[in-house]
């Protein structure tokens, strides 16, 4: 795969706006309606740090019963867009549960993506969770924090822009590399051979 191409995984709990993000992103339009996701993969030529990149962008379903369907992507994305809505104290919860879903599929400690908190547009009286919640949150998973608005564009491209250099970070350190971790258990067994081999040496 090339340096420059990324796979991203738009994930969260239904209703949050992961769709109106994605399309917005994507389009530069708001849509108001739609059916819920079942699953979406896009593509999209964008510069970032005035270097050309495509992004292969997958808006996953949110809904309980597609679980099985998301089950089969975190392995292969580069990134995460995890995204939940600031008019909902229950998508935190949610959009945590999905930190930790992506954290036991992808057998990491780290998570390489963006906490995005959306509907920032909205009034103070309709807003159920504030941004240090949002940051907490993101500290716990080490991964940046941003809010944004799918309704207005507030944001929306820097949240991409923002999982594109996080993942260009984690190339760099190997975080999330196959081949390394392939490596680290070739020479876990070497080790184990090598004990053995010294313990049948003693007696």
């Amino acid at each position: 795969m090339s340096d420059n191409y990324f796979k991203i995984a738009v994930v969260g709990g239904g209703g949050v706006g992961k769709s109106c993000l994605t399309i917005r992103f994507l389009r530069d339009k708001f849509i108001e309606k739609y059916d819920p996701t079942i699953e979406e993969s896009y593509r999209k030529d964008v510069m970032v740090d005035e270097q050309a990149v495509t992004l292969e962008i997958l808006d996953t379903a949110g809904q309980e019963e597609n679980t099985s369907i998301r089950d089969r992507h975190p392995r292969k994305q580069d990134g995460f867009a995890c995204v939940f809505s600031l008019a909902s104290k229950a998508t935190v919860g949610e959009v945590k549960r999905a930190f930790l879903h992506i954290r036991r599929l992808k057998d990491e400690d780290e998570i390489v993506g963006v906490l995005i908190a959306n509907k920032c547009d909205i009034s103070e009286e309709e807003r159920a969770v504030s941004s240090d919640v949002g940051k907490d949150l993101a500290r716990e998973f080490n991964v940046p924090y941003v809010e944004c608005s799918a309704k207005t564009g507030e944001n929306v491209h820097d949240s991409f822009y923002t999982i594109v250099r996080e993942i260009r970070k984690a190339r760099k350190n190997n975080i999330g590399n196959p081949d390394k971790k392939q490596s680290k258990k070739k020479n876990n067994r070497r080790r184990r051979r090598k004990k053995k081999k010294s313990i049948c040496l003693i007696f």
